[in-house]
């Protein structure tokens, strides 16, 4: 289901049909200048039919996928986790709770000692069903704002 795969056998399909339909007329053409019709009239229609069927796996396809700027989206994703980290940093009690709700497990720390750098290397699993999940409350009477009222 890739979109990669989708493309290939895409490709795959169309070029089995470019030669089927070669095939066709060379067979159409034999027929006209009058080789062993029975055997030729028989190839032809075979051919045809597993035109037909290519055509109807071609228009079965998925359509070509929309293009996708992972660059842009990257930009986006790193802005918004810099906009995350800045919200955990200014409180601090909040963003431990955040944490603890999202964290499936413990955090691991790994001290990275190199040359001209010290520091630690850390990793953990998040939920991100935890991330996205939640309930949005609406309200169950909605009135006008000033202003706009009706005048009578």
């Amino acid at each position: 289901m890739s979109p990669a795969r989708q493309d290939s056998a895409r490709e795959d399909l169309e070029v089995e049909l470019r030669t089927i339909r070669q095939e066709c007329d060379r067979l159409a053409e034999a027929i006209g200048c009058g080789g062993p019709l029975d055997a030729l009239v028989e190839r032809l229609g075979s051919r045809q039919a597993h035109r037909v069927a290519i055509e109807g796996q071609l228009s079965a396809c998925v359509s070509p996928r929309p293009h996708v700027n992972l660059d842009a989206i990257e930009r986006r994703l790193r802005a918004k986790m810099t906009d995350w980290r800045g919200l955990l940093r200014r409180n601090v009690a909040e963003g431990r709770a955040v944490l603890r709700s999202l964290l499936v497990g413990p955090l691991r720390f790994t001290p990275i000692v190199e040359e001209r750098r010290r520091g630690y290397a850390f990793e953990g699993t998040i939920a991100l069903d935890r991330l996205l999940a939640g309930v949005v409350d609406l309200p169950t009477v909605v009135a006008s704002p000033a202003g706009f009222e009706p005048a009578f």
